[in-house]
């Protein structure tokens, strides 16, 4: 039995399955959705179960599929499940992300306080992506009125860490390349790659290492070079 609404699976080469009696989930309140909050799962698919049958099935989907394979037209994975339905069923439960780390976080909700969830998380992300947004402008502008290489370098850092954040939330997903799931596996860790070479280059050129420090120079160009 699970203790935990996150379960962490390391690295696994094999799919996992979770049998869940919602009568259990009941006793704890009513809900209408279940959330699986990871939305890099590569491969899901559900069912709910009663006496050894099939009642329902959701459409196989998951971050190898398009986006409108999901039920429910959000960046997490909701599935409409409810009490009123479902208080004696099974749910089945199939999720595949093989050979990285696995995180299954899986919750159940009521519709409103679900919607709730989704448009505060929606606003937290929007304020941060508009800050950094305005620091890369801000940092663009200093660059062309100074030709100090320090603000394009992280200007650089903050472009490559709003893709990162955009991929690793699924809002690029849901809204950018919906049609396109086959580089889902790529871009997230791209994106989360690129950042460290601005980075080192912001590091070399505030500390002004090639005068200061030539061997550290000589160094961190050669990493950086490795590196890339």
């Amino acid at each position: 039995p699970l203790r935990n609404s996150r379960l962490s699976v390391g690295f696994k080469s094999e799919s996992l399955w979770l049998r869940i009696p919602l009568s259990t989930i009941s006793s704890y309140g009513n809900f209408e959705i279940l959330e699986i909050k990871n939305p890099h799962i590569n491969f899901l698919k559900v069912w709910v179960w009663r006496n050894d049958s099939i009642i329902k099935s959701f459409p196989l989907t998951g971050d190898h599929l398009p986006f409108s394979s999901r039920s429910l037209p959000e960046r997490i994975f909701s599935f409409p499940v409810s009490t009123a339905a479902h208080i004696s069923d099974t749910l089945i439960i199939a999720a595949e992300k093989r050979n990285t780390t696995f995180k299954l976080e899986i919750g159940f909700s009521k519709q409103q306080k679900h919607l709730q969830s989704l448009q505060t998380s929606m606003i937290v992300w929007g304020v941060l992506a508009g800050f950094i947004f305005m620091l890369l402008i801000i940092n663009i502008y200093l660059f062309f009125s100074t030709k100090e290489w320090v603000y394009f370098w992280y200007g650089l850092y903050l472009l490559f860490f709003m893709g990162y954040m955009g991929t690793d939330t699924g809002l690029f997903f849901e809204y950018l390349y919906p049609n396109l799931p086959q580089i889902n596996d790529l871009i997230r860790p791209l994106f989360f790659t690129l950042c460290v070479m601005p980075l080192m280059l912001l590091y070399t050129t505030l500390m002004n290492l090639s005068a200061q420090l030539p061997r550290l120079h000589r160094v961190n160009a050669l990493v950086l070079i490795l590196y890339i």
